[in-house]
């Protein structure tokens, strides 16, 4: 009966989009966001619709998979944006796009970062990297003891869910914090703004991999 609603609700949305364009467009701050921002946020969309396919085979195999998928895709793909937005204000800080004045930050741009040197270093984004994957672990169980608390779906927690659960999310996020640490220079060497461009990737994969890694948990599960 309300097949017309979603319909008339897109059409405004494209209605909009000239002047919403022209404002963006006179805006100096948000107008590298309107020139760059499209393919980041396409692409984005394409990699987090693989996640959906998943999801959606997942959802009608396992019983109450749906209620960890939004802490899982949400803590990972946040703490991702946090670590690119933080590498980003450092780069502003020393200069212009295109220019790499850290011999570090130029082979993190040419090539896959060190593993070792990414996540146990002395720089200050290794240090950053560590805390990022600290605080997933009991941002994890907060959640966690909220969904327990709530009684959502009668989920039954055991200590080999809860822990399969952790090495998943620790996985997500170092592979997230990861990919930041060398698509930022990348980015940057390339000339565009990482706040821009980058964000969409990690959250779009952030989102792949925290339903990837989900269901893995729960097929591992007896």
């Amino acid at each position: 009966d309300y097949l017309w609603l979603p319909i008339v609700i897109i059409g405004c949305y494209i209605l909009l989009i000239p002047v919403w364009a022209m404002i963006c467009a006179r805006n100096k701050y948000a107008k590298d966001a309107l020139i760059e921002g499209w393919f980041p946020i396409i692409a984005a969309m394409l990699i987090s619709s693989t996640g959906g396919l998943i999801l959606d085979f997942a959802v009608q195999t396992f019983h109450g998979i749906a209620v960890f998928q939004p802490c899982m895709d949400g803590v990972g793909g946040s703490l991702g944006a946090v670590q690119a937005s933080r590498l980003s204000t450092a780069f502003h800080k020393k200069g212009k796009p295109e220019e790499l004045k850290n011999e570090e930050e130029k082979n993190n741009a040419e090539s896959c970062p060190n593993p070792i040197k990414v996540f146990c270093s002395k720089s200050n984004a290794s240090c950053t990297i560590r805390v990022l994957l600290f605080i997933t672990i009991p941002g994890h169980l907060t959640f966690m003891f909220l969904i327990w608390q709530l009684a959502v779906d009668h989920i039954q927690f055991s200590a080999l869910f809860i822990l399969l659960y952790l090495i998943a999310a620790l996985i997500q996020v170092a592979i997230i914090l990861y990919i930041a640490q060398w698509l930022v220079p990348f980015a940057w060497k390339q000339g565009h703004d990482p706040d821009n461009t980058c964000i969409p990737y990690l959250t779009s994969i952030g989102d792949l991999l925290g339903i990837a890694l989900l269901t893995c948990v729960f097929i591992l599960l007896p």
